[in-house]
């Protein structure tokens, strides 16, 4: 979540369109967006031979390019390159030194904690954010005081990554300060508060988690599920079968998600419902089914059988966050596989569909 808005950011080439000595090529076009676009590209890419022209990209006379820059740097999530970010949280641009502070955090570069916790007293709302953020990202619980007053912020940013950050942290000490962001007027506000009390495990928050679960703002309402799955309650769980039917995709796919992560068999009736409800989007019934799987209850195999015949794709992704492509009856071949503990064969996901409907009318 941590919702950091740097506005220098363009809408950057995915690193998939160029390889990287054509984005090398390009961080010298003599367009600064250009630029800018490149570096992030090469951020994605993580090719370390893009190292030595990215840091002569935190020099670039272009903010967007500088700022680009140290993020692409700090992807590589190598603590050795913090230090050359240090100039940066020092630029005359704010979304420089924003850019320079979550350039630092992603890096892993604990050395510079000390310099990130006085910059969330910066003038700029956005340097404070980023600050934050990266307080979270790289201390720990005793520094935690640095962040807290920013949960009084008049920036809802601001306000919305202190609360994340603190849940980082796992400071049990600002539970109370992160119910009454419930409250706030601001959505990205009440859903940091939701994700963080998730985090904190506080244990007088599940009426307000349960409470921002049927939030106004989507955003929200997916984000207290989360928290919920976190919290772990053992009633009260129908309030996250009734988002299955949520107005919103996410918050749908979300609750099917939890219902499976809390083992709620009690919902595989309305579970089924959404894997099979072809007026609601692949991706939550792809969620539904994956969550059949996950009960590994024999009573969701009728379902699972008929979403074999469900062919549409969904993106989905794998444990080192890359995103890939599998059908939804892919997903309930994977789902039929844990319920039953067996393995069907095939060239491909058609025959093995195949063999699984063959399955279940012998059975």
């Amino acid at each position: 979540m941590l919702l950091l808005i740097l506005t220098f950011v363009a809408t950057a080439t995915t690193q998939d369109e160029f390889t990287t000595d054509e984005l090398l090529k390009l961080l010298k076009d003599p367009e600064a967006s250009t630029r800018s676009d490149a570096a992030m590209a090469l951020g994605e890419k993580r090719d370390r031979l893009a190292i030595p022209a990215l840091m002569v990209a935190l020099k670039d006379e272009a903010l967007a390019v500088r700022g680009s820059a140290a993020w692409a740097l700090g992807e590589y999530r190598d603590p050795a390159l913090g230090k050359h970010l240090t100039p940066l949280l020092k630029d005359a641009d704010p979304d420089v030194r924003a850019a320079a502070c979550e350039g630092v955090g992603t890096s892993g570069d604990k050395e510079q904690l000390p310099t990130l916790k006085e910059m969330v007293k910066d003038p700029a709302a956005v340097v404070r954010a980023a600050a934050a953020w990266a307080v979270g990202e790289l201390g720990g619980p005793e520094d935690a005081p640095a962040v807290r007053p920013l949960l009084k912020d008049s920036d809802p940013e601001v306000r919305s990554n202190a609360a994340e950050s603190l849940g980082l942290l796992r400071d049990s000490d600002s539970a109370a300060a992160i119910l009454a962001l419930a409250a706030d007027p601001e959505a990205v506000v009440r859903a940091s508060a939701a994700w963080t009390l998730g985090r904190l495990r506080a244990p007088d928050s599940l009426d307000t988690v349960f409470r921002l679960a049927e939030d106004s703002a989507p955003d929200v309402r997916k984000a207290a599920i989360e928290a919920l799955v976190q919290l772990k309650p053992v009633k009260g769980l129908e309030k996250i079968e009734a988002r299955l039917k949520d107005s919103e995709q996410d918050v749908r796919a979300t609750a099917a998600w939890a219902l499976g992560e809390l083992d709620s068999k009690a919902s595989i009736p309305k579970l089924a419902e959404l894997a099979l409800d072809k007026s609601s989007e692949p991706h939550a019934r792809s969620t539904a089914v994956e969550s059949l799987g996950v009960l590994g209850d024999a009573k969701a195999l009728p379902t699972l059988i008929s979403a074999l015949d469900d062919t549409h794709t969904v993106r989905l992704f794998d444990s080192n966050g890359q995103p890939k492509l599998r059908s939804i009856q892919q997903v309930a071949i994977e789902a039929l596989e844990r319920v039953t503990g067996e393995k069907r064969e095939g060239s491909g996901s058609y025959e093995i569909a195949e063999a699984w409907r063959k399955w279940y009318r012998e059975r």
